[in-house]
């Protein structure tokens, strides 16, 4: 779930990048971007490293 989570926080930056590169989005969405995902990466970050440390990382990206 960990795993899941970070990657919908990276993904939503992602887009953004692709969308105003190309135009398509008004400035107004980089507030939305900043507090809604790129806040909780440092959070998401701990999150997964402490449960890697605690079942390392090949038992936690199988989702074991």
């Amino acid at each position: 779930m960990i795993v899941i989570g970070l990657l919908g926080k990276v993904l939503g930056p992602l887009g953004l990048a692709w969308f105003a590169t190309a135009g398509q989005l008004p400035a107004t969405f980089d507030l939305t971007i900043l507090t809604n995902d790129l806040i909780w990466w440092p959070a998401f970050g701990l999150f997964l490293r402490d449960a890697a440390r605690a079942s390392g990382w090949g038992r936690l990206l199988r989702g074991e």
